[in-house]
């Protein structure tokens, strides 16, 4: 179970090894977030969406472009976290 993992995780890579990734997650989640909010304006209004009286699917296909802008940006920070959480010895800078 859990509780077993996690002793047995502590007993063999100590406590260090619960927060492997933790700056790659960072990275991750700051790019995204960056991204997806401060492009959000630019391109609702680039695709002439940016009134109020817009049609809401023009509204939401500005925020799945850059949604998936955002996903493209965070994709190699989340490849490098996991790389780092999956590392089974000591910690290895990537």
């Amino acid at each position: 179970g859990i509780l077993a993992t996690c002793s047995s995780t502590m007993r063999h890579e100590g406590l260090a090894a619960f927060w492997k990734g933790i700056p790659w997650a960072y990275c991750r989640e700051g790019s995204y977030t960056a991204i997806r909010l401060g492009a959000y304006a630019p391109v609702r209004d680039a695709i002439g969406a940016g009134s109020p009286d817009s049609p809401a699917h023009m509204k939401f296909l500005a925020g799945a472009i850059t949604g998936a802008v955002g996903s493209v940006a965070g994709n190699p920070f989340d490849v490098l976290k996991t790389l780092s959480q999956t590392n089974k010895s000591e910690s290895v800078p990537l």
